[in-house]
């Protein structure tokens, strides 16, 4: 994971230079010398819009990966009792979380004999 992040910080770092200071070096020297052709203004602008969202997407993906190895090293800089803590306090919400469910599919069912005992056929919201 951590390699991966690399190539993409790398891939950043190529980006910016090549995408958006290149480009933008170069509309700024045509904005001063207003000989040059307007095609070269729109081909930059472009290539710096483009670039830009291409550096987007990357932070969007090295986000979630930095986030997780922040979670992992907290597990593992938590004291043993603390992290068994952690682990069943987390098994405790999910099996909540379970019965949750199952209560909610029950009580879909009571509302569905209700409506056909009450003669309702609506469409279920």
């Amino acid at each position: 994971m951590k390699a991966g992040i690399i190539l993409i910080v790398i891939a950043l770092c190529i980006v910016f230079t090549s995408g958006i200071l290149v480009p933008y070096l170069t509309f700024k020297h045509l904005l001063l010398d207003t000989k040059r052709s307007i095609g070269t203004l729109i081909a930059s602008t472009i290539i710096i819009i483009t670039s830009l969202g291409v550096m987007v997407a990357c932070i969007a993906i090295i986000i979630p990966d930095l986030l997780e190895q922040v979670e992992s090293r907290k597990m593992e800089t938590m004291s043993k009792p603390n992290r068994e803590k952690l682990l069943i306090y987390k098994a405790r919400q999910r099996a909540m979380l379970e019965l949750l469910d199952e209560i909610a599919s029950i009580l879909r069912e009571i509302r569905d004999l209700l409506r056909r005992a009450g003669g309702y056929e609506q469409e279920e919201t």
